[in-house]
């Protein structure tokens, strides 16, 4: 049983380097034989203009920011990213509308779309808070795309629980079964003077 065990042990050691020198062998391909691009948002941009669209999930995932830089590895017919450089960034705050099929987060900063993919990630919804990365040469790139960080999990709670228990449940009932003053008939209550809006 035990040698079983370290047979086992061993394939997987050997799987493992066998995986290593894969990805070591995609990073020593020659720079010549290589496609780099930067990232803007949905797709890697090269310098002869090329366009290539990445992955929502990956770009999600990785967090990409405009600015990064990106390279394509071609297996087969599919199209593989690898995130070889970082842009220098900033982490913002934000607050989510939708506009139209757009996910779109505001902040102090200006408005920047998020992509689909990060709300469907973090379960995030309109009015929520969030905190996204932008590229700190925003400005200078005129980019209108940032990268969802972080659902702020206890401001939206507690915006949610907030609305609910402004008025507890069982004060809303006992002011229900009181009778209210100038009722026209007993046992019958009054419409209230004035309107009551539940925020």
């Amino acid at each position: 049983m035990q040698e079983q065990k370290l047979a086992s042990r061993l394939q997987e050691i050997r799987d493992a380097i066998d995986q290593l020198c894969q990805e070591i062998q995609k990073d020593e391909i020659p720079l010549q034989q290589q496609t780099i691009g930067l990232f803007d948002g949905e797709f890697m941009t090269t310098e002869d203009g090329k366009k290539y669209q990445v992955p929502p999930n990956y770009a999600s995932k990785s967090m990409l920011v405009p600015g990064d830089t990106l390279r394509l590895i071609k297996e087969g017919p599919q199209n593989l990213f690898k995130h070889v450089d970082k842009a220098e960034r900033l982490e913002v705050a934000g607050v989510l509308i939708k506009r139209g099929e757009d996910w779109i987060a505001i902040c102090d900063e200006g408005e920047f779309k998020i992509l689909p993919a990060s709300i469907k990630h973090f379960q995030a919804d309109v009015g929520d808070k969030i905190k996204m990365f932008l590229p700190k040469e925003f400005a200078v790139l005129e980019t209108k795309w940032g990268a969802m960080s972080e659902l702020v999990k206890d401001e939206v709670e507690g915006a949610r629980m907030a609305v609910e228990t402004e008025i507890p449940v069982e004060t809303q009932a006992a002011a229900s079964e009181q009778p209210v003053a100038g009722s026209a008939e007993p046992g019958l209550v009054a419409e209230p003077k004035e309107d009551i809006d539940l925020i």
